[in-house]
């Protein structure tokens, strides 16, 4: 009744085998967006960026056999928060210009380093 071309005796080969392999792909797929997503942060943001990728394989066993069951979870690190300070007008409307300091060039942005966004 046995035979070993049949048989599956390690995890790989059930991943590879379950769902004709689809799974597998499925999970092949989500292992690339994760590493492109470390790739990208750490080029964009340098520093540290956790992912994680889970597989959880699922059976349920009865008399007439048992049904096995592929899962691929992922976790990837979100945008880092950034923030930048605006003042407050007379008005009550933003603006880059800081009400506490004056300067002795008019219309220059005192709230912003050169080369900043928004100059």
């Amino acid at each position: 009744m046995s035979d070993p071309a049949y048989e599956i005796q390690s995890v790989d080969r059930l991943i590879a085998t379950i769902n004709q392999g689809d799974d597998c792909a499925d999970a092949t797929a989500d292992y690339r967006r994760v590493m492109e997503t470390l790739a990208k942060f750490v080029e964009d943001y340098g520093g540290k960026h956790k992912a994680q990728m889970v597989i959880k394989i699922g059976f349920v066993a009865d008399n007439k056999g048992i049904d096995v069951e592929v899962e691929t979870t992922t976790k990837v690190p979100k945008r880092p928060i950034t923030k930048e300070r605006f003042f407050l007008t007379d008005r009550n409307v933003l603006t880059l210009r800081d009400p506490a300091r004056d300067t002795m060039f008019p219309n220059v942005d005192l709230g912003r380093a050169p080369g900043r966004r928004g100059e």
